[in-house]
């Protein structure tokens, strides 16, 4: 089945970017729509959280990027769109004399740390911003991960499994000891980046050949961990268990029947996904603009799409074409490269 799209070498896996419109569809569905039994945004984010972990294990332990590119094509991914939207809030501020965002939001939304600074304060208008912090401090971790992998190849997986535990269980204390809520406990990047590190280690078990399924398998998974994403199941088990269910699934995908991805490939489906970022960053001020007028949902989702739709194709796609064609002198080096080869041999490819 034919499954690159986009420019040539690009390595576009067409029923990853059909997980991707899963993810956003279900941030859609939740905050324009309605969903009852399943929090459908919460299981969005999740969706996002366990494909980034695939793609960043791909990327960093079986490619091998060298560790200061990586950094500079993962910020500088993110950063063009989220400062247009930070920029076109300040500007609607001005222009309606209505404070949708402040200094505070503006200066911890730029820095990644809106995730912690939130608690603090917040108004709603950016508060999907949480999730790429939680992305970009993961992404940090794992380039350090790697550079350490690179020489001390046995030293990944426990560190890797340590990490991953330690989130769950300060998740588990910061519910049932705590008391905290989901925003005050599962926004934290030290409870919710084991869900993006269970992407990476379902990912790069399945490439060792630990644990991989074929067929009706990888879906079977995928279901039972939608399931534990439901309302009555508490949140520590939605991000542990559940989450490693949908790590499994996503790691998988590829072994999953025809039918399963060619669902996942339909052009309709692949195209919401090559927007997904852009939609997922533009539709949050849209969606909290009269939240409770059924007569306007439709035309907020329009502007969410046109919004998103534009941002793709004149900002998005144009400024990652021209940041990765023009990187700064550091990020052209490859440290982690030179370091492999100084240590004298690559590492054992059962566990890079």
């Amino acid at each position: 089945m034919h499954v690159q799209q986009g420019d040539p070498g690009s390595g576009r896996i067409l029923y990853l970017d059909g997980w991707r419109a899963l993810a956003i569809g279900g941030v859609i569905i939740d905050h324009f729509g309605t969903s009852r039994g399943i929090n459908l945004g919460r299981l969005g984010v999740e969706l996002f959280f366990v494909l980034s972990g695939r793609l960043m294990a791909q990327i960093l332990f079986v490619e091998r990027s060298a560790l200061r590119p990586f950094y500079y094509r993962r910020f500088s991914r993110v950063w063009p769109t989220m400062a247009t939207l930070i920029v076109v809030l300040i500007l609607l501020s001005w222009l309606l004399h209505k404070p949708l965002i402040d200094r505070f939001e503006v200066i911890s939304a730029l820095t990644y740390t809106y995730n912690y600074a939130s608690f603090a304060h917040r108004t709603g208008m950016i508060d999907h911003l949480w999730s790429l912090c939680v992305e970009e401090h993961t992404y940090l971790f794992l380039g350090m991960l790697a550079l350490v992998a690179r020489r001390f190849p046995r030293c990944l997986w426990p560190v890797l499994l340590t990490v991953i535990f330690a989130n769950v269980i300060d998740g588990a204390f910061s519910t049932f000891r705590l008391n905290q809520d989901y925003y005050a406990a599962f926004w934290r990047t030290d409870v919710r980046m084991g869900s993006i590190l269970m992407g990476t280690a379902a990912f790069m078990l399945k490439r060792q050949g630990v644990f991989q399924v074929s067929g009706n398998w990888p879906l079977a998974i995928g279901l039972f961990g939608l399931i534990l994403n439901a309302n009555f199941v508490p949140d520590p088990v939605k991000y542990s268990i559940g989450s490693a269910c949908l790590a499994l699934a996503v790691a998988n995908v590829d072994n999953a029947t025809l039918a399963v991805k060619k669902l996942l490939s339909g052009r309709a489906v692949v195209w919401v996904g090559l927007l997904s970022f852009s939609l997922y960053i533009w539709q949050q001020p849209f969606a909290e603009l009269w939240p409770h007028s059924l007569v306007l949902r439709i035309p907020r989702l329009a502007g969410a799409f046109a919004c998103a739709i534009a941002s793709y194709y004149f900002i998005e796609r144009p400024a990652r074409r021209w940041l990765n064609a023009h990187p700064p002198r550091w990020a052209r080096n490859k440290p982690l490269e030179m370091l492999a080869r100084s240590a004298g041999a690559r590492a054992d490819p059962k566990t890079s």
